[in-house]
């Protein structure tokens, strides 16, 4: 299928919910879209009335690949329904317009590398409950080769975009560090330098060792197991320093928003090493049960974690003693999305090294003469 066979078969399904639509379609389009909305940002000014026609255009767009989100999450066996998902958090903005951003924002920042990974994945070659396949199947290639292939690509894709996402993080994170280091600012007597450190030093550093489970092909894991063992560490150090904030400092400034902030932060830690577990098990158990759910309460404990977070940067947590410009409060409000983003990234990353393996195994365990059912 080329480029413009894609928009063909886009247009001529333009409001069609059933069927399926193949990875060469889905994408087609979403580059097309990519390209009307650069040309629109061009078009359209900063002025109030112009932002309001920018959105409403978007919108339109927006609701016209509807149907084909539902036909592309049919190729694969799955309810087009799940596609509306994230939309269900456009209700929070019934409480308000800092209710709706405190859940929107983190939602479709956490959701959007989930769906982009579903959209990787190659089209089921056999007729499922929402029709035949899209895509040619030759008879010769097996579809566990092919599986295999498609799992590899996805590998490949997932790691660039970690890698970039990690890149401009790392970008936003040096001119913040430098902007609050050249500044007085204090946190109480602690230097908010201090305190950015204290709270984000492990965070990275299980970003490292999750970096280290990835690449490790040794059948020992020695990697993965210092890495785990980083991990579990870093997430008992957040939550004693959460606990030591929580006493030395927000009782200190009597906030209940803060207090819930950090009792939550608390929490995360916690279920921070529950999850850790559950990663345990793929590496050295290889329970199928772990493979299953983890990309499912990793996604949930991300997503609390940056509702927690994104309320944090709303909130006025900077009191008159602690003022940072709005300038770096946009930095600050970057690096949360960014992180996010990646932190989904990765775990799509595990979870796909994982199935890859299991397909491997699946491979090593058939016949030489093995042939397609």
């Amino acid at each position: 299928m080329t480029f413009g066979n894609a928009l063909v078969s886009f247009f001529k399904n333009i409001f069609n919910f059933s069927g399926r639509a193949r990875r060469k379609e889905y994408f087609g389009v979403m580059l097309l879209i990519v390209i009307i909305n650069i040309a629109l940002s061009f078009l359209f000014g900063d002025d109030r009335e112009d932002i309001i026609n920018l959105a409403i255009i978007r919108g339109l767009i927006a609701l016209l690949i509807v149907p084909l989100c539902f036909r592309r999450l049919h190729d694969i066996g799955l309810n087009g329904g799940l596609c509306l998902l994230p939309c269900l958090s456009y209700l929070a903005f019934i409480g308000g317009i800092r209710i709706g951003l405190v859940v929107v924002v983190p939602v479709n920042l956490v959701v959007a590398p989930f769906f982009l990974y579903l959209s990787l994945i190659d089209s089921d070659p056999n007729t499922n409950f929402y029709g035949p396949s899209p895509k040619p199947f030759d008879g010769e290639e097996l579809i566990l080769d092919r599986r295999l292939k498609n799992r590899k690509q996805i590998d490949l894709i997932l790691t660039i975009s970690f890698i970039l996402s990690e890149v401009f993080s790392g970008i936003l994170m040096a001119y913040l560090f430098n902007e609050i280091a050249s500044s007085q600012i204090y946190l109480g007597e602690e230097s908010v330098l201090s305190y950015f450190v204290k709270r984000y030093y492990p965070l990275y550093i299980c970003i490292i060792a999750l970096i280290l489970i990835v690449i490790d092909y040794s059948k020992k894991k020695i990697l993965s197991a210092i890495a785990m063992i980083a991990i579990i560490a870093m997430g008992v150090q957040r939550c004693y320093y959460t606990y030591k904030t929580y006493v030395d400092v927000a009782k200190e400034f009597n906030n209940p928003e803060y207090n819930s902030l950090l009792e939550m932060d608390f929490i995360k830690s916690a279920v921070l090493i529950v999850i850790i577990a559950a990663l345990f098990g793929i590496i050295f158990i290889k329970k199928d049960i772990y493979s299953k759910y983890l990309v499912l309460f990793s996604g949930l404990l991300m997503l609390c974690g940056k509702i927690i977070d994104w309320n944090f940067m709303l909130d006025r947590f900077y009191d008159t003693r602690r003022i940072i410009d709005y300038t770096l409060m946009e930095f600050i409000q970057n690096e949360v999305e960014l992180n996010a983003i990646f932190g989904a990234i990765l775990i799509l990353i595990v979870y796909n090294k994982r199935m890859l393996q299991k397909l491997k195994e699946e491979k090593a365990s058939l016949p030489v003469n093995a042939v397609q059912e």
